[in-house]
């Protein structure tokens, strides 16, 4: 009986997310991030045996961009003869059952951290309500299932603190299975050798070390082997996470580089407490400033318990995060959620212990100062909470139907195409992935590189959008598919206008297909 408290307790925290993954088990907006479909379409090979490949573009290449660990689990969705869009469900399931593991590993974690039982359920809690949680425990991306490696490696390391050299070789072996989830677990690789040289723990950095380095070896050699020598945009991004990085980023746009990185981490971390109900600047600036005091929680909360190696991971993996081609979101920092909101949490106990002592203050002022104080942390720590809840329980859901409205205006055209252009038709489409699994029609995205947006450069972003007859035409495409909906998420309404405008009619094509908003051409 003294465990059904805690089951039940467990239980009533899976149940915002299990209410809103029942909702969405059709996962509206599969397709619109892109990875996923890639993920899926390449479970499929795998689960075939037809190799590992990117079934979706014409050629048929080998996926190098993205190791097999993710697709390996999602090819569970193609069993039994499962036929898509009926795969969905099953998909999102096969997701969302690392929440409840990833909650699990979080406790145990923070237990190992000294943390009470109270302040475990409390953590728990803030875990499993917030949305970003929620919503990617069913959309079919990595992050959830990376987070979950990345907590068994360190409670692992944890343990050979006492248990000896056999719990680093399982953190290295783990560490490992998280890079072939998700290749930025090659922060690992980095961060916790250093730690344990830096503890003079020697013979435990070349145990890690050893024991994790086969599996980035092993996929550096498979995809350098099986990687085109293609170095077109669609080539470099659909194939070559480097290629694609470097074409975009130089050394001396760095400053570039790091002032918009460096702005949308804070953004992002700050977004897990103070979810981005809204856009405007002051709202931003209140949550980039609840990121900092994050950070800070999390630099105590290392030093105090000596536990530095997720922390020392979190340093790593946002210093690549910084440089990288694309600025980093809420998604990004997500693997970093047990640690961030852990910390939060110690920033926050100290600044209301310090806060109460106020209100003992010989001083009559300083008392009022505390009492305001108190009302105005209160009203933030409300605040976040209902930004949280209204988040979940309205932002997300009326965007789930939004896009479960575009998919169904799509429905008509994937039939058209199905039935009416023929099997060698190579189409440019934004959801590239989503026309292929429902048409069977090779297809591919209009990638547009992202140093024009470090660059602020709108009307080469503008240019290129508008260009797409000659960039089916340079990339042997000889169908596009257009929709009301294309481009709007990477432009501002003025800008999406003028592009839809321009699209009406491009030039050199001729168009075949006009229903519901949705437009298709063929290349002349």
């Amino acid at each position: 009986m003294k465990f059904l408290a805690p089951l039940v307790a467990f239980l009533f925290l899976l149940t915002p997310s299990l209410w809103f993954t029942w909702h969405n088990q059709d996962d509206p907006r599969f397709g619109d991030f892109g990875d996923d479909g890639l993920y899926l379409t390449s479970a499929r090979t795998l689960f075939d045996g037809g190799g590992y490949r990117i079934p979706s573009l014409p050629g048929e290449p080998a996926q190098t961009k993205y190791p097999p660990g993710y697709p390996a689990l999602l090819a569970a969705a193609w069993a039994d003869g499962a036929t898509f869009p009926d795969n969905l469900k099953q998909a999102v399931w096969v997701q969302w059952r690392m929440l409840p593991v990833l909650l699990l590993l979080a406790m145990l974690y923070w237990q190992r951290l000294g943390f009470t039982s109270k302040w475990q359920w409390g953590l728990a809690a803030l875990l499993a309500i917030n949305p970003y949680v929620i919503f990617f425990s069913v959309m079919l991306m990595s992050e959830i299932p990376f987070t979950v490696f990345l907590l068994a490696v360190f409670i692992a390391l944890s343990a050979a603190e006492n248990c000896g050299w056999k719990w680093v070789a399982i953190a290295g072996i783990t560490a490992g299975l998280a890079f072939l989830f998700r290749t930025a677990g090659v922060a690992l690789l980095i961060s916790v050798p250093a730690v344990l040289l830096l503890r003079r723990r020697f013979n435990a950095a070349a145990i890690f070390f050893g024991t994790m380095v086969p599996a980035v070896v092993a996929w550096a050699v498979w995809s350098k082997q099986h990687m085109g020598a293609g170095t077109d945009l669609i080539t470099l991004y659909y194939t070559n996470y480097a290629g694609f990085h470097w074409l975009n980023f130089h050394w001396n746009e760095l400053h570039l580089f790091l002032w918009k990185n460096i702005d949308a981490l804070l953004y992002g971390i700050g977004a897990l407490v103070l979810p981005k109900v809204s856009e405007a600047l002051p709202m931003k600036i209140l949550t980039q400033l609840l990121a900092i005091a994050t950070l800070r929680g999390c630099w105590k909360l290392s030093k105090e318990k000596s536990q530095w190696q997720y922390a020392a991971f979190g340093v790593v993996f946002l210093a690549m995060l910084a440089i990288w081609s694309f600025p980093p979101n809420e998604r990004f920092v997500l693997p970093l959620a047990p640690l961030l909101l852990a910390g939060f949490c110690v920033e926050m106990k100290e600044l209301v212990g310090n806060i109460r002592k106020g209100f003992h203050h010989k001083d009559s002022s300083q008392r009022v100062a505390a009492k305001i104080m108190a009302g105005a942390v209160f009203a933030l720590f409300a605040g976040c909470l209902m930004a949280q809840l209204f988040t979940t329980f309205n932002l997300l859901p009326r965007m789930m139907d939004e896009f479960r409205q575009r998919l169904e205006r799509n429905k008509p055209a994937f039939a058209w195409v199905k039935n009416n252009l023929p099997s060698d038709a190579r189409i440019l489409a934004e959801q590239d992935t989503l026309v292929y699994l429902y048409t069977g029609r090779k297809s591919a995205n209009l990638i547009i590189p992202t140093v024009h947006m470090y660059r602020d450069e709108p009307k080469q972003i503008m240019a290129a959008y508008s260009d797409a007859v000659n960039y089916a035409r340079k990339h042997n495409l000889n169908y596009l598919y257009l929709t009301k909906d294309d481009f709007r998420r990477d432009l501002d309404l003025e800008d999406y206008q003028k592009i839809q405008k321009s699209l009406e009619k491009p030039t050199g094509m001729a168009k075949v297909y006009d229903q519901g908003g949705i437009r298709i051409f063929k290349l002349d």
